[in-house]
C-alpha cells in the first residue's frame, strides 16, 4: 500500500492585505477552513493568523493538487465569509498565495510558529514576515505575492 506525506505551509492574504478578519470571528473561520480541507481529504495540523492573512500547515492528500486545494479554500471560505455577516469589510482573498513543503521533522516547529502569529505580528508586519519566509525557502521575492 502506498504512503504519501505532503506537508505544506500555506499562507493566504486578504485583498490588498486589508485588516478585515475580526479576531472575534477567527475561531469560526478556522473551523470552516478545517472543514474545507477535510472535504479534500487533507489533514490540518494548524491554522492561525491575524486580520489580513492566514497560515495553514496541512498534509495534502496524494490525489489533490496544491493549486486546486488553495482555489477550493479561497472560493468557499470567501463565500462563507461574505454570507456569514461576521466579516463586513471582507472583499476577497488576494490573488496569489505562498506554499512551501515542510519535512516531518520540522512539523512541530512550524506548528509553534503558526500558533504564535498574534504575538509575532506585534513587532513584525506581514510583508516583512512573508519576505523572510520566502528567503528561507530559497525563493525569489515577487511583489505580486502581496495582491
Amino acid at each position: 500500500m502506498s504512503r504519501v506525506s505532503q506537508i505544506m505551509h500555506i499562507v493566504i492574504n486578504t485583498k490588498s492585505r486589508r485588516m478585515v478578519i475580526p479576531e472575534a470571528a477567527c475561531r469560526k473561520l478556522y473551523a470552516v477552513v478545517v472543514g474545507l480541507m477535510k472535504e479534500k481529504r487533507c489533514f490540518v495540523y494548524r491554522v492561525n493568523g491575524i486580520g489580513n492573512h492566514l497560515h495553514l500547515l496541512v498534509d495534502i492528500h496524494a490525489t489533490v493538487r496544491l493549486d486546486e486545494l488553495v482555489r477550493h479554500l479561497k472560493q468557499n471560505s470567501s463565500l462563507w465569509m461574505r454570507r456569514s455577516g461576521l466579516f463586513p469589510d471582507f472583499e476577497c482573498w488576494g490573488r496569489e498565495y505562498f506554499a512551501v513543503s515542510v519535512s516531518p521533522t520540522a512539523r512541530e516547529s512550524v506548528m509553534r510558529y503558526i500558533s504564535n502569529q498574534k504575538s509575532h505580528h506585534l513587532c513584525k508586519p506581514f510583508e516583512e514576515e512573508l519576505k523572510e519566509i520566502i528567503s528561507l525557502a530559497n525563493m525569489e521575492w515577487d511583489d505580486r505575492l502581496l495582491t
